[in-house]
């Protein structure tokens, strides 16, 4: 979703995406309610009952990610409110009986630019990222020997999160921690090539949960002879041009 290179300053940014996405119908806005949410402690969500998308404790960013299929790297620029204001919304969509996950986004795509005024545009800039490299302590992983399939599969075990990975390349694996909350793209600059076969386990929240869990950084570390140092990469993200609050209706 982060591939193609915009230039088009001044473009509203719900055009930006159009062309490069499959042919959905775009779902036209009914009813929109918007309010300012000041529960800090409000746990943020989004759900879809309908025609109806409600939409609690989000930011500008969240939307913005939602609605594009970003990570919050890639979201460069915008107003100082950005980050602290946080809105619960309601919309309705005219004609429709329930949304799909594709129309939603068009839909926040829609209210972006017609309550919030959005005006953005896309282009690649280096970014702070991650370098996966081989520790100092050495390797810890082993190459597959298996003939099943590559797989990923995330699961829990108690309160740890736990990566099951079967015949994956460490390229691979550097692109799926780049969607892991890290919150930066990941390198593999090792110079392996190959799958491997491993599991790693960590602590969601970080280290000193009720499993003795450690940050992912950590368990990258200790489990797989691995580590992620600071380095830059380029990247396609999204410049807020402008934005402003919305209206309460």
């Amino acid at each position: 979703m982060r591939i193609l290179l915009w230039s088009a300053i001044g473009v509203a940014a719900a055009e930006l995406l159009c062309s490069a996405q499959t042919p959905v119908d775009k779902p036209s806005i009914e009813v929109a309610a918007i309010r300012q949410n000041t529960n800090r402690a409000a746990p943020v969500s989004l759900s879809v009952s309908g025609p109806r998308l409600i939409i609690t404790a989000y930011g500008l960013p969240g939307l913005l990610m939602t609605a594009y299929g970003m990570d919050r790297f890639q979201i460069v620029g915008g107003p100082n409110w950005i980050d602290s204001d946080r809105f619960d919304i309601t919309v309705k969509a005219a004609g429709q009986e329930t949304l799909t996950s594709a129309q939603v986004r068009l839909l926040i795509q829609t209210l972006l630019v017609q309550r919030f005024q959005l005006r953005a545009h896309r282009e690649t800039q280096d970014v702070p990222a991650y370098d996966l490299v081989i520790a100092k302590s050495g390797l810890r992983i082993k190459p597959s020997t298996s003939t099943l399939p590559t797989s990923m599969r995330l699961g829990n075990r108690g309160t740890l999160a736990e990566l099951v990975v079967l015949q994956g390349t460490l390229d691979q694996f550097a692109k799926y921690l780049s969607g892991a909350g890290i919150g930066r793209p990941v390198v593999n600059r090792t110079e392996l090539s190959g799958g491997y076969d491993f599991t790693l386990k960590w602590a969601p929240d970080g280290a000193g949960n009720t499993d003795g869990g450690v940050s992912i950084f950590t368990a990258i570390q200790e489990q797989l002879g691995l580590k992620l140092e600071s380095g830059k990469a380029p990247a396609v993200v999204m410049v807020i041009d402008s934005a402003e609050k919305p209206s309460g209706n």
